[in-house]
């Protein structure tokens, strides 16, 4: 996790705070950060086997990746890699999904 904060927190200060008009949208801004950080603290934490953590892994790490691409188009006008926002989000439901039926399997067909 403090790898994420090393990163995240600096852009926050330097790059997304001075850009952001209001302390409830400031302080929101911050709290998703922070939480977002805690989330792939806990995904990379979490005691699975390989393929399903790593999938697992994987879909918050895509999740993060578009916020951040939304946070450079939302606050810094930077609008370049928009066209990843979407693809990178429904692919991490994807990954995430598949991390799911890698731990437990697909559903058995109802008889």
């Amino acid at each position: 996790m403090r790898l994420l904060l090393v990163q995240f927190v600096p852009y926050y200060a330097f790059f997304l705070m001075p850009r952001i008009r209001g302390a409830i949208l400031d302080g929101a801004v911050l709290l998703y950060l922070l939480i977002s950080c805690v989330a792939m603290a806990a995904a990379i934490g979490l005691r699975l086997a390989g393929r399903a953590k790593g999938l697992y892994v994987a879909g918050i790490g895509l999740i993060l990746f578009s916020d951040t691409l939304i946070s450079l188009n939302g606050f810094l006008s930077y609008s370049k890699l928009n066209w990843l926002i979407l693809p990178t989000y429904y692919l991490a439901h994807l990954v995430i999904t598949l991390s799911i039926l890698a731990r437990f399997g697909p559903p058995s067909a109802a008889k």
